[in-house]
């Protein structure tokens, strides 16, 4: 799954710390990936607000927040990400265990 809003800022730091000709590459791809996009529902939003309530002091963002609350709704114990923090100290309702796997190249040259 791949939460909508999560392009955004993929999108940004792609275009960012490598190229926009990668982020126009990157979106043509998504497609035919095996990535299914995901939409927020209203609880989704809802349970976002939670958390990003009760991880204020963490500074969890609002990408991962969704991610995190949609992982929650579809019953996702394992989940790819760039950024670890935010992932390591949440806890799935669901879930006591869940999985986390960092995914990072060691440059931006890397995403080419």
């Amino acid at each position: 799954m791949l939460p909508q809003w999560f392009l955004v800022e993929a999108a940004y730091l792609i275009g960012h710390d490598v190229s926009i000709p990668i982020v126009i590459k990157w979106l043509k791809g998504i497609p035919d990936s095996w990535f299914e996009l995901i939409e927020a529902t209203s609880q989704d939003i809802e349970r976002i607000a939670q958390i990003l309530e009760q991880y204020a002091d963490s500074k969890v963002n609002f990408v991962d927040a969704s991610a995190m609350a949609i992982a929650e709704r579809l019953d996702i114990s394992t989940i790819l990400t760039i950024e670890r923090r935010d992932f390591s100290i949440f806890r799935l309702r669901y879930c006591l265990n869940y999985q986390t796997l960092c995914c990072y190249p060691e440059s931006p040259q890397g995403l080419s």
